[in-house]
């Protein structure tokens, strides 16, 4: 099963400790679902600097966690061109936005694709893992949009349309 999450870094959070911040990320993330809590602290996002986590787990074990925490709002735009560039050409990479974590995608055949985290290597049925990442960034954005808004993710939105309209 896999389940792909994002979370946004509590305004008052410092991390200072990565082993803590993935035991208890309930102290230093929620979840961009809990509308009520995103409500909550919206006016105190820096939406120069939207700090988070996309949280990846593919049968219960972690691909990405808490510790790659960066800005999430770059690096599912990032994403989103990583999809667009493998559709086309088989392959895509890039790095987070401010961390030296390298992520990549190869097409293995026509079923199956890696997934390439640094050293980590994972293989999915593409269709399913390209499926539920344009999933997760849509419902990423959708939010920043509502809660954000004013038109500042439209690009990223429409990029995800056209994205599915090409599967």
């Amino acid at each position: 099963m896999l389940e792909i999450d994002s979370y946004l870094l509590l305004p008052h959070a410092k991390i200072t400790d990565l082993v803590d911040a993935v035991n208890n990320p309930h102290n230093y993330f929620i979840n961009i679902k809990n509308y009520v809590k995103v409500n909550q602290i919206a006016n105190k996002v820096d939406l120069n600097y939207v700090c988070g986590a996309i949280y990846i787990e593919y049968n219960y074990q972690p691909i990405i966690n808490f510790s790659h925490w960066d800005l999430i709002d770059q690096l599912w735009a990032y994403i989103i061109d990583m999809i667009e560039q493998f559709k086309s050409q088989g392959n895509a990479s890039t790095y987070f936005p401010d961390q030296p974590i390298k992520l990549e995608f190869q097409k293995l055949n026509e079923k199956l694709m890696f997934v390439t985290l640094n050293e980590n290597r994972y293989s999915f049925e593409s269709s399913i893992f390209i499926e539920k990442l344009l999933d997760s960034a849509e419902a990423f954005f959708n939010v920043m949009e509502q809660h954000f808004g004013d038109g500042l993710y439209a690009l990223q939105l429409k990029k995800l349309v056209e994205q599915r309209n090409s599967l």
